[in-house]
């Protein structure tokens, strides 16, 4: 528990003052399993703005030489003026 409470802090500071030298980060990615569980943690949790989200939808695709499906699925907040994905 402890560590996730560390985790949680160390996120938020890095989306107040991301710093990477001379390189601005606009935006941070994330995947996720369950991404409509996962975005309510965030809003209720991380205090992220309400999600805007995409549909999702079904692609036929080629994995590994076999034709497989996937589904995926976008939801977009943000963080004062990073972008979380």
């Amino acid at each position: 528990m402890l560590l996730l409470i560390l985790s949680i802090f160390k996120f938020l500071y890095f989306c107040q003052n991301p710093n990477f030298g001379n390189v601005k980060v606009d935006q941070l990615g994330f995947v996720f399993k369950d991404i409509e569980k996962q975005a309510e943690v965030m809003q209720n949790i991380l205090g992220l703005s309400k999600f805007l989200y995409t549909p999702p939808k079904t692609l036929s695709i080629q994995f590994r030489g076999r034709q497989s499906q996937v589904t995926a699925q976008t939801f977009i907040s943000r963080l004062g003026n990073t972008q979380i994905e």
